[in-house]
C-alpha cells in the first residue's frame, strides 16, 4: 500500500520548503485509487476512483502557513497545498479534496487515464 511500483499512473513528491519543515507533499495515482501523504514517512489517505466526480486544475494563494504550505480544513473543502497551482477533486460525497501539485495537467491525466 502506497509506494512506486509498476502499475502507478503518477508519482510527484514535493519537498519542503524551508527544507528543515518535516512536511512534505506525496501523491501517486494507480488504477485503484488516489494516494497521499504530508509527511515523509507519513500514513497514506487513499482516496478511491470511483469517488472522484470531477477535476479542475486551480491556482492557490501564494501566501499560506507556514511558508508556502496550506493544509486546511474549511467546511467542506480540504486544502494540502505545497505551491500555487493545485488539483480540485470534487468527490461524490460532496466534499472537495485540493491537492498541490507541481503537475496539474498530468495528475488530471493520470485520475481520469486509471
Amino acid at each position: 500500500m502506497g509506494g512506486v511500483g509498476s502499475d502507478v499512473a503518477f508519482h510527484e513528491r514535493q519537498p519542503a520548503w524551508p527544507r528543515w519543515l518535516p512536511l512534505a507533499l506525496e501523491t501517486e495515482v494507480d488504477g485503484e485509487c488516489l494516494r497521499f501523504r504530508t509527511t515523509r514517512r507519513g500514513k497514506w489517505r487513499e482516496v478511491p476512483l470511483h469517488e472522484i466526480g470531477r477535476t479542475e486544475g486551480v491556482r492557490v494563494g501564494f501566501f499560506a502557513w507556514p511558508v508556502g504550505y496550506k493544509m486546511a480544513f474549511s467546511g467542506e473543502e480540504t486544502y494540502y497545498v505545497t505551491s500555487g497551482r493545485a488539483v480540485r477533486l470534487h468527490l461524490r460525497s460532496g466534499r472537495i479534496l485540493t491537492l498541490g501539485t507541481r503537475d496539474p495537467e498530468g495528475l488530471r491525466r493520470a485520475l481520469d487515464g486509471a
